[in-house]
């Protein structure tokens, strides 16, 4: 029996707050769950999962695991984690316990013990730094504290038709009847999808069809699909529930085996119009890519590429929006997210938790822009081959994704409300 231990804040707090996957979890239980549940790979990708988990608990950097998941992958001769073999993923997680062991960080490989110091981890996140900016801007009052829930683990990496995904049972844009809007991953545990780390696929088929996408779950999963949408008519019509954001894992294609990890209300947005540009062909022209839109409508401001980049663009133009070009939506970027006025990611959904995070703080939000590559050292991105530099000017629209070169009037229009 493994287990996941995440937060149970009387307010949601997306992605502020610890969560551990496969807790209970070490060398030795691990070649049991291989052989029970006939995945060594995914056996493997849970300790490796665990070991990273802990480890930033612990006060190591998400960086120091993914700078060993590239190597591991480059030497392996493996695009991604799912094509490497169940040995090399062996490989790569005791790299993890090593790095642990390297840096002092104590591994505790007795099941009930671990379980302990993880409840303990994730009430002292409570306090974080991110968790600290977010209540401070949502107006979240301190004593409130977090209480620690404990649920028995469901695997969504065991094979290619095994996965994890977050649906809202209404477009967070629209308004009307239930309607499945989020993304989802194969062969992948939840952090993957909310972490906002790994490129998803889209549950419907018209997202898949906008975002000109090959997967849907609709399509490739259609008996998991109708379940969980009747799944999310049951709490919206029989329990009489506010639209929900349904986090969600299945180990294969049989419905019985889709399991529902938690649901909370989801965010909607309230405004009776949204600024959106003025169509002109120097519009047009200006067109660069397509994201997914994830909140908010037409903005126009400078490009910057980390904290200090805002505070320079701060104190230079005061009166210019600052749109923050990140190249994933891990919610460790928070506190920038805070300080700018809008984000454009590289990867990441529209249900990642960064991204949520930039609905509830009101800011305007593209995540999946597959043409953005973004170099954080040199504060310079690439975007469909156009080279922007800190302090350039970007034109972006957090409705439809569409992204434009320069700096272009806008006007409020009524918000369309679609069923």
């Amino acid at each position: 029996l493994l287990l996941s231990v995440r937060s149970g804040s009387a307010i949601s707090m997306p992605g502020m707050l610890d969560t551990f996957l496969n807790v209970g979890i070490n060398e030795e239980i691990v070649e049991g769950f291989a052989a029970r549940s006939g995945s060594p790979w995914g056996a493997w990708d849970a300790y490796r999962r665990f070991l990273q988990l802990w480890g930033m608990g612990h006060g190591l950097e998400r960086d120091d695991f993914d700078a060993l998941m590239r190597d591991s992958k480059e030497v392996f001769r493996a695009e991604k984690k799912a094509n490497l073999s169940a040995d090399q993923m062996r490989e790569v997680a005791l790299r993890y316990r090593a790095l642990l062991r390297d840096r002092s960080v104590e591994i505790v490989d007795d099941p009930w013990p671990q379980l302990l110091r993880c409840v303990d981890l994730v009430l002292d996140s409570w306090h974080s730094a991110k968790a600290q900016v977010y209540r401070r801007e949502l107006q979240i009052a301190e004593e409130w504290g977090t209480a620690v829930v404990v649920q028995s683990m469901v695997y969504g990496n065991l094979n290619e038709r095994s996965g994890t995904g977050v649906v809202m049972t209404s477009d967070p844009r629209r308004s009307g009847q239930v309607s499945l809007h989020g993304d989802f991953i194969v062969q992948a545990q939840g952090d993957d999808v909310v972490s906002g780390l790994v490129e998803p696929y889209p549950v419907s088929e018209e997202q898949r069809i906008s975002n000109r996408a090959s997967v849907s779950f609709e399509k490739d999963f259609p008996q998991l699909y109708h379940a969980l949408r009747g799944h999310a008519r049951t709490l919206i019509h029989d329990q009489g529930m506010f639209h929900q954001e349904i986090e969600f894992t299945f180990e294969s294609d049989d419905p019985k085996d889709l399991y529902i990890l938690q649901s909370r209300d989801t965010v909607m947005s309230q405004e009776a119009s949204v600024p959106a540009f003025v169509p002109s062909e120097a519009l047009e022209k200006a067109w660069l890519a397509t994201g997914i839109g994830a909140g908010g409508g037409a903005l126009s401001g400078r490009v910057a590429h980390n904290i200090e980049d805002v505070e320079l663009l701060r104190r230079r133009f005061p009166d210019d929006h600052i749109i923050l070009l990140r190249p994933d939506t891990v919610p460790d970027d928070l506190p920038l997210l805070v300080e700018a006025d809008a984000m454009v990611t590289a990867i990441g959904g529209s249900t990642s938790h960064a991204a949520v995070a930039a609905q509830r703080l009101q800011r305007t939000c593209v995540v999946g822009c597959r043409e953005l590559s973004v170099d954080e050292r040199a504060r310079r991105s690439v975007l469909a081959g156009r080279t922007l530099e800190t302090g350039d000017f970007l034109s972006i629209n957090g409705v439809d994704g569409s992204i434009y070169l320069g700096r272009h009037p806008s006007t409020m229009v009524r918000r369309q409300r679609l069923a």
